[in-house]
Order: structure tokens, then sequence, then C-alpha cells
């Protein structure tokens, strides 16, 4: 998707973890000619509207840098991204989920109590299975 929108002439997309960091540093570096960004951020798109964006593991934090400008929201079936983080190995040949996804979930259970009411029935099922 992100080299589709980069086809644009007026679009310059920021992968991970460039995003974040440009994010962080509230720095935008367009090239010439480009005028629209566009950010990949999993990470902290459920964040958006927080005054501190952070996340288990990523080791940067960002302020508030969104201001309601306009906005394309991108959702991946999440059926097909949960099957490529199943087959995503990280150091160690260990899979992205058992390395990353269940400790963000635990660290976002723990720390947002926010987090933790709008789930709280998908919580206790994933508890109980």
């Amino acid at each position: 998707m992100r080299l589709v929108l980069e086809c644009h002439s007026h679009i310059v997309c920021f992968d991970e973890p460039r995003a974040y960091q440009e994010l962080a540093q509230n720095t935008c570096d367009l090239r010439a000619g480009k005028t629209i960004a566009g950010f990949k951020i999993p990470r902290w798109t459920e964040q958006l509207d927080e005054l501190e964006l952070s996340d288990y593991g990523l080791g940067i934090e960002a302020r508030r840098f969104y201001e309601r400008e306009p906005i394309i929201f991108m959702l991946r079936d999440v059926r097909d991204a949960v099957a490529s983080m199943l087959g995503l190995e990280v150091e160690g040949g260990e899979d992205w989920l058992t390395r990353w996804g269940m400790p963000i979930l635990e660290w976002k259970i723990d720390t947002s109590p926010k987090f933790r009411d709008r789930f709280a029935r998908e919580i206790s099922r994933l508890r109980s299975s």
C-alpha cells in the first residue's frame, strides 16, 4: 500500500521504524515536491487522541502530534494481519506474536485503564482460553 500511495506525485510515506522517529521528533522530512506524508504506525494508532504515545519495547515516545488534520486510516483484515504475524520470525527464531504481540498486549492491559475497559470482554475471553 505504501508503494501504491507513493506513486502519487505529492505523497511520501514513512515505514516503521522511521515513521515513529519522525513523529517523536516532530519532524517530517518531505522530499522535494511532496506535500502529504503517510506514516505506518500500527503500534500507536489507537493512541492518536492521547497526550503521550508509547508502546512496550518500542523505545521511543511521542507527545500528541495529531491535531485533527485530515486522515486516511487503512485497516487490514485482522485475519490477514494475524496470519502474517504468525509466520513472521524475529531474532532467535521466535514468532512475532510470542516475542512482541503477547508482551505488548499484557503491557497495555497493565498500564492503560482506557484500553482495559474498552476491551474487557475480549481480555476476559483471552484469560479463560
